[in-house]
């Protein structure tokens, strides 16, 4: 039995009746009916993004540690995956990209680029570390973790399905 998506979370019974009309002639009229259950309908779990910094303020020649932790839905879901840094100046993205396998290019612009697009998220941890050399803008940065409907604006709130961000600061 296929059970609607639409239908709202909660504790079903199902039942079934047959010649309800006594419409068949049968030799045991009391077996017309069946009941079964209880069966147990859950909300759908979302995917999530979450990250984890090994600090709050860095100065030069300290290393920071990024960890993103990346987790599926219970329905499977084409992402796009972003993974970066808003930088001090509050308008230009550090985009983490997956490069060659085993390795992470960086991108710098005025919009976020996908680390992955267009995937069926699997439960997955991106480790990121970088040691400032000092020539770093000096700042609030706002490191994050944000997976989006594949293809789709990032910015729209609709197309949003999971955001994490954390803040640190780099003080040379």
């Amino acid at each position: 039995m296929t059970i609607p998506a639409s239908l709202f979370p909660g504790v079903y019974f199902v039942g079934v009746v047959a010649d309800d009309q006594s419409t068949v002639a049968e030799s045991n009229e009391t077996n017309n009916t069946a009941l079964t259950g209880p069966i147990t309908v859950s909300a759908a779990q979302p995917p999530s993004a979450a990250i984890a910094l090994n600090g709050s303020v860095f100065h030069t020649g300290q290393q920071l540690t990024y960890q993103a932790t990346l987790t599926p839905g219970s329905t499977p879901t084409q992402v796009d995956i972003y993974l970066g840094a808003l930088l001090p100046d509050g308008v230009t993205f550090l985009s983490l990209a997956q490069g060659a396998p085993g390795a992470i290019s960086i991108a710098l612009g005025p919009s976020p680029t996908p680390f992955l697009a267009n995937v069926t998220l699997a439960q997955t941890i991106v480790p990121f570390s970088y040691t400032f050399v000092g020539f770093e803008p000096v700042g609030a940065y706002f490191p994050y973790a944000g997976l989006a409907v594949a293809g789709s604006n990032p910015f729209q709130p609709t197309n949003q399905l999971s955001l994490a961000v954390q803040s640190f600061q780099f003080i040379p």
